[in-house]
């Protein structure tokens, strides 16, 4: 017998026995967690193939995942759904979506392989898969699976997305509907109550708003029009409740309507009506010593500066002299914004090239 080894034959050994070994490493971490113990072979396997992915080991991962597709054909779904993991993590998105997009709505992996599809479209830039599989998604969700932590997390992450990717779109009015979903969270685990959720709403219409005014497209008055109905109409708006956070950013939102309405008189009158409480809010973060860019008084400056810059626009042609100056002090308050709460989401919209001259409602006003 030859008992002489090929270059071939040792480098196939230690390949063998550095996968044995990296696999004893695995088996090791799974057997810490004593739920494993009472596993059944197929969810051992698969845990398996998701340390490996965890651990960047994919050629094993692989090879994990191509081993179960032989062993356990009853659970394709489940097995697409992680191999579609893996060639999402090694940079192969098209091959991932096309798998997912093959597992039907009979798998138990259903479910997942929306939210994973959707996540994936949204990476890609692919709007029109995502709100698809994120479609497909609710029409079989229109509720956690269960009570636990993990089904919590990734529903209001699915409602988060869904939302998003309406809103990028203009759809105010889509996305208000998804928030609704919120209602089905158990207030201790993320739920918001009735006002919480109709501020929200209000909320994505109003951004959605802005996108479609980017894009060049056409605004609803009449579902802008809604939206302050909800947040400023008496007696049941918004602003006519209690005084509390949820009314500064509903004051807040109301200029922001009245803005997208070309009314900066209005969203001037609103801000000015607010100062005493924005600025009290503000004192109490000062003395709390929270980060500042917490403050309403942010997103109060840029609607407020906005508005000055609207009203300059209005009057230029009849009064020069008067346009530069409400030009000259919104910009002084655009400025404020961006070095006072720099980390706040105003701040961005206020620097010159994303400011109010370029994005949202302020298009129409430089």
């Amino acid at each position: 017998m030859n008992d002489r080894f090929t270059d071939r034959d040792v480098a196939g050994g230690l390949g063998r026995w550095r996968f044995r070994v990296f696999i004893l490493i695995v088996v090791a971490g799974l057997a810490g967690v004593p739920s494993l113990l009472a596993l059944d072979e197929f969810s051992y396997d698969l845990r398996m193939a998701r340390k490996l992915c965890e651990f960047e080991m994919f050629d094993y991962a692989d090879r994990q995942v191509a081993g179960m597709q032989v062993r356990y054909p009853k659970h394709l779904g489940e097995i697409s759904l992680e191999q579609a993991r893996i060639l999402f993590l090694k940079g192969k998105a098209v091959q991932a979506e096309a798998l997912l997009s093959g597992i039907t709505a009979a798998s138990v992996a259903y479910n997942d392989s929306r939210l994973l599809l959707a996540e994936l479209a949204v990476r890609r830039g692919n709007n029109a898969l995502a709100k698809q599989a994120y479609g497909e998604y609710f029409a079989k969700n229109s509720a956690p699976a269960s009570t636990n932590d993990d089904d919590l997390e990734v529903f209001k992450k699915a409602v988060g997305g869904y939302a998003a990717i309406l809103t990028q779109d203009g759809d105010g009015v889509g996305a208000a509907k998804v928030m609704d979903y919120l209602a089905k969270l158990p207030s201790e685990d993320g739920g918001m109550d009735e006002r919480q959720i109709r501020f929200l709403k209000q909320q994505r219409i109003l951004a959605a708003a802005d996108q479609q005014l980017q894009a060049g497209k056409p605004l609803d008055a009449a579902v802008i029009l809604a939206a302050l109905a909800e947040l400023d109409g008496q007696p049941n708006g918004l602003t006519w409740g209690r005084v509390d956070g949820l009314y500064a950013a509903a004051l807040l939102e109301t200029a922001h309507a009245q803005l997208l309405l070309n009314d900066p008189d209005k969203a001037i009158d609103k801000l000015k009506n607010g100062a005493e409480v924005l600025n009290a809010i503000e004192e109490e973060i000062k003395q709390e010593r929270k980060p500042l860019d917490d403050s309403p008084m942010a997103g109060a400056l840029y609607y407020y500066g906005v508005a000055q810059a609207a009203l300059a626009a209005k009057i230029q042609g009849t009064d020069k002299a008067g346009a530069e100056k409400l030009l000259v002090q919104a910009l002084k308050r655009l400025q404020k914004v961006r070095q006072q709460y720099a980390n706040s989401p105003y701040a961005n919209k206020a620097t010159p090239a994303t400011g109010p001259g370029q994005t949202g409602a302020g298009k129409r006003f430089w």
